[in-house]
């Protein structure tokens, strides 16, 4: 999988509308348990199954590597936080969901339309 996403950057990176203008969002539908085993399963059951994980590499996003999560992030938060990055509010639409991960854009802040922040 690795190689997989890695080649396909390369790819994004080597075509002129795409080379620094693209960001690479990449999650789970759900959470998954945790440890050798657990990770293979979910449920309300499972511990750990509430978390989830995201990769995000592209030009909003302050390359800070691995990170362990310093508080919950729920699916909604992902949808907002491609909303930000494509300059759009998710909450605008949808109130009761998550704002951004602020700490996945640069500056900490989603980008208004026009790239402005």
């Amino acid at each position: 999988m690795d190689d997989f996403v890695r080649r396909l950057w390369e790819l994004a990176q080597s075509l002129p509308q795409y080379r620094g203008k693209t960001t690479f969002i990449i999650t789970a539908d759900h959470g998954r348990g945790n440890g050798p085993e657990d990770w293979k399963k979910h449920g309300e059951k499972v511990a750990d199954s509430e978390s989830d994980w995201i990769a995000v590499i592209g030009p909003d996003t302050p390359p800070a590597g691995e990170r362990a999560q310093t508080e919950p992030h729920t699916q909604s938060q992902i949808a907002a936080t491609i909303a930000a990055l494509l300059g759009e509010d998710y909450r605008a639409a949808f109130p009761q969901s998550g704002g951004p991960i602020a700490d996945v854009l640069a500056g900490g802040a989603p980008r208004r339309a026009g790239g402005k922040r």
